[in-house]
């Protein structure tokens, strides 16, 4: 049984941890240059389409893990009856508060 906000952790399927990962590295290049172009005094206009990028590459990024949650940690753990449903609700309204 699971103690408190202790997580178990979720063995993802290695292509969707590759997508993922690809998906993370691309936004980390797109940070990078953010700061770049801060060094390098660019236009605020270009700095901020930039960050709007990499604002929603994240997002998809989390939509893909959000996704991922409901197919598989929701769903065993309604199959092992217990309560995936109200935590899944949580964590979306956490989720989408941030």
């Amino acid at each position: 049984m699971n103690k408190g906000n202790e997580k178990q952790p979720v063995a993802l399927n290695d292509e969707f941890k590759v997508k993922m990962m690809n998906a993370l590295l691309t936004c980390q290049g797109h940070i990078s240059a953010i700061a770049k172009m801060l060094t390098a005094g660019k236009s605020c206009e270009d700095i901020l389409m930039q960050i709007s990028a990499v604002d929603s590459a994240l997002r998809k990024v989390g939509k893909q893990i959000l996704i991922n949650h409901l197919e598989h940690c929701v769903k065993d753990g309604l199959e092992n009856g217990e309560d995936s449903i109200g935590s899944f609700g949580k964590l979306l309204d956490r989720y989408l508060l941030n």
